[in-house]
């Protein structure tokens, strides 16, 4: 990984920057001499595999997980205590789960939504179940929903997110007038 990273730092604020090619992580702390310091990371994003990305998920690696439109998956290794549902910049798309109908956790044949409804791969795979390969193929995962066009997720993170760019179910709330 480029940049500095320093675990003593009070971080002030953290900006993500992504691009289909690469992430750009910009942190702004207090350095030990109380002066601001930015530490930028930038960090290529490779292809991956949904068996490969599997392998990563079990092994408990930090990873941020880019789904773009055309269905490819790409990938890179992150530092655990990135909090990258703080500021995200990716020109002209919002997290359209914040402002979306179906935003309940009931099945989407009843109107709810699959992301919301199941349950995170990473608090599933580590218990001991022999129920266990069949929860983990139905746990929460950005590979595995069909209606999601376009987002990321990080995973094994101090603070995992998981951001739904272009959703294909999307319903935007309408609000009653009174």
């Amino acid at each position: 990984m480029q940049g500095v990273y320093n675990k003593n730092s009070r971080y002030i604020d953290e900006v993500l920057i992504i691009g289909d090619e690469f992430l750009c992580h910009e942190r702004i702390t207090n350095g030990e001499d109380g002066n601001e310091q930015k530490i930028q990371t930038n960090l290529k994003l490779d292809y991956i595999s949904v068996d490969d990305l599997l392998k990563f998920r079990y092994k408990r690696t930090p990873m941020f997980i880019l789904k773009l439109p055309n269905g490819d998956i790409k990938y890179c290794i992150i530092h655990d205590d990135w909090n990258l549902s703080s500021k995200i910049l990716i020109p002209s798309f919002k997290h359209q789960c914040l402002s979306c109908h179906k935003l309940i956790a009931l099945p989407s044949s009843c109107g709810g939504c699959d992301k919301v409804r199941d349950r995170s791969f990473e608090d599933i795979c580590y218990k001991n179940d022999s129920d266990l390969k069949l929860e983990i193929d139905f746990s929460k995962r950005i590979e595995r929903y069909d209606f999601i066009e376009y987002g990321y997720e990080t995973v094994n993170t101090v603070h995992d997110c998981f951001v739904v760019l272009i959703c294909k179910r999307f319903e935007k709330i309408v609000e009653k007038k009174k």
